[in-house]
């Protein structure tokens, strides 16, 4: 079985990533693992092929044009499709939901989406308009998918309320997390109210609610701290995020709150075995990768009443959810955990059971290549 990845954000060596690049990484050196050939065609600095373990990396250069470099560049990857069909012949390709609105379909190659989250799933999230351009490529994309596949139950209801899905040509498969790289946690390397972000630093992040919880916090627990960790982001005028998060920051929490920057993935296991409670109170996702790798540590996690957090936890069963715009909610939630003794430790091991039986890594390959070998038997 030859399976084509394609993505723009497959892990560069060497720098942080996140998101999709993770699931695109993680599952097809699994896959490559159990026999299947793996490809990943997306872009990058310069025409060239080069192997990542196993796996077959092709990058496409961005089109040198000055007009019509979306046509261009969309040309020469068809291209490169073509040709490495032509040598190896590709069984199925899988890309996000705006992939294939200008791959042309090559006869004998099953296309699948997976929902990560598309245009038309984050406008309406967002309650902001379309952009036509987007949504006609997205939709000119599902037309050309034969099947797809849902991370969660959340991003597959959200999506279908605007673009169709066929109920027999789609399944749900969970994001897999690699439940040996993410350990279980040595408690004793805990630090005792020490509280850990990691994400893009974005609104949607929740990030400026946790921040303005930590006064409150900090009132019944004066040694809370807040680590931060992850990329900024740019305004819609340009300027810094994390420069505008500042002046939700009260004088006696200044010290407390610790902005670390982004970090490798490899370096995340040991951040997050040091925290007392992981906070991940997000306005919005498909899934949240960080998440699934803080449970699968055996760590208390809080996460979001708003769509897959209660699919994904269960609130005071194996994590916390809180609402995301109430700072109020947030700060009660994490008091709450602060001031029970050994919650933190029942709840991180109940969830590191959930990941083992639903997410850990064998357990999802398994699922995904019994979907590709269902496609290719029609």
């Amino acid at each position: 079985m030859h399976i084509c990845f394609i993505t723009n954000e497959y892990p560069v060596p060497g720098k942080p990533h996140g998101g999709i690049g993770t699931f695109v990484y993680t599952l097809a050196h699994a896959l490559t693992a159990m026999g299947v050939q793996v490809t990943v065609a997306g872009d990058g600095d310069a025409d060239r092929e080069y192997k990542d373990g196993e796996v077959t990396i092709h990058h496409v250069r961005p089109s040198k044009w000055k007009l019509a470099k979306f046509w261009d560049f969309y040309g020469r990857q068809q291209k490169r499709i073509t040709q490495i069909h032509a040598l190896n012949p590709i069984d199925i390709i899988e890309g996000a939901e705006l992939y294939f609105a200008w791959l042309p379909k090559i006869p004998g190659i099953k296309y699948v989406i997976r929902l990560h989250g598309g245009h038309h799933f984050f406008s309406k999230l967002l309650n902001v308009p379309t952009k036509r351009w987007r949504a006609f490529q997205e939709k000119k994309s599902f037309k050309r998918a034969d099947h797809f596949v849902a991370v969660t139950q959340f991003v597959l209801d959200g999506t279908r309320r605007y673009l169709p899905i066929p109920a027999n040509r789609v399944i749900k498969i969970f994001y897999p997390v690699n439940c040996a790289k993410f350990y279980n946690a040595d408690h004793t390397r805990q630090v005792p109210y020490k509280i850990v972000f990691a994400g893009t630093v974005v609104e949607k992040k929740g990030i400026r609610q946790l921040i303005m919880a930590m006064p409150m916090i900090q009132e019944k627990f004066p040694k809370a701290t807040l680590d931060i960790y992850g990329r900024d982001w740019a305004n819609a005028d340009g300027s810094s995020y994390i420069g505008s998060l500042q002046t939700y920051i009260s004088e006696a929490s200044e010290d407390s709150i610790s902005f670390k920057g982004a970090v490798l993935h490899q370096s995340l296991p040991r951040i997050y075995e040091t925290a007392h409670i992981c906070a991940f109170p997000s306005h919005m996702e498909t899934q949240g990768i960080v998440v699934l790798e803080t449970m699968s540590m055996g760590k208390a996690v809080l996460f979001s009443t708003e769509g897959p957090g209660p699919e994904t936890i269960e609130h005071l069963k194996d994590g916390l959810i809180a609402d995301p715009y109430s700072p109020k909610d947030i700060a009660e939630k994490i008091i709450y955990l602060f001031s029970h003794a050994g919650l933190e430790q029942a709840l991180g091991q109940n969830a590191r059971t959930k990941m083992l039986e639903k997410y850990d890594l064998p357990v999802v390959t398994k699922l995904n290549l019994e979907f590709y070998e269902s496609l290719l038997k029609g």
